[in-house]
């Protein structure tokens, strides 16, 4: 079962509470339990890309290219969230189909589970043709390999917003159900209370962490924290 973690949702549409995020009626996220109470970061975000290697291949294809919109970025114990409540449909072809793009009653969204979660990484700004921004990689149960991508703005400490997403998934999939081996065990102790990502040689570069073990999206609610 193929699986993108962004999609266009109409507010109040049922959706599965795990794989989906679920919106209030006016459009905020409607956080659950696991979430720990809301948000424990928030952050504009200046554009979103998200891009696929599709399993059997070598190379990234974009699917959806939001360098114009402006979204709203949600970390929480749980979960990374994103909504766009707002954007321009002539700026870029998101969905062919969504021609009700930014009418009242829908929205632009998704999230990643901490679960999903296969790599995360940062580049900080380093010129004027390089971004500041943070990548997450997830891989569905086709086994193909997902990778969102967030600008922000220069001021924002990218650095620190992985560093914040790395030590939460840790301290969650250390607490989820399933059986670790020691090596797993090892690598989630150590990274929920590690030091920064270290930065890559080249600053031109993501400097990436990824997790031994992960669920193929949208698999795992069997595993959740209790």
């Amino acid at each position: 079962m193929s699986y993108v973690a962004i999609d266009l949702r109409k507010v109040k549409e049922p959706v599965d509470a795990f794989v989906d995020v679920q919106w209030n009626e006016d459009k905020s996220v409607a956080f659950e339990r696991w979430d720990n109470s809301g948000p424990q970061n928030y952050v504009k975000v200046d554009g979103i890309n998200l891009s696929v290697k599709r399993d059997g291949f070598t190379k990234y294809e974009t699917i959806l290219n939001g360098k114009t919109f402006k979204f709203d970025f949600y970390q929480t114990d749980a979960r990374c969230i994103f909504r766009c409540k707002k954007w321009n449909s002539t700026n870029s072809a998101i969905i062919a189909t969504a021609n009700a793009i930014g009418r009242v009653g829908k929205v632009y969204g998704g999230h990643i589970r901490y679960e999903w979660l296969m790599g995360v990484g940062y580049r900080q700004k380093t010129g004027f043709l390089s971004s500041n921004g943070i990548q997450l990689y997830y891989k569905d149960e086709d086994r193909n390999i997902f990778c969102l991508e967030f600008d922000f703005k220069k001021q924002v400490d990218v650095q620190i917003i992985a560093h914040e997403i790395l030590c939460r998934a840790a301290l969650y999939r250390l607490a989820m159900l399933d059986e670790k081996g020691a090596d797993e065990t090892e690598f989630l102790q150590k990274h929920s209370v590690s030091p920064m990502i270290p930065a890559n040689q080249d600053p031109k570069l993501f400097s990436l962490i990824f997790f031994p073990n992960y669920y193929f999206a949208p698999t795992g609610a069997d595993k959740r924290p209790k």
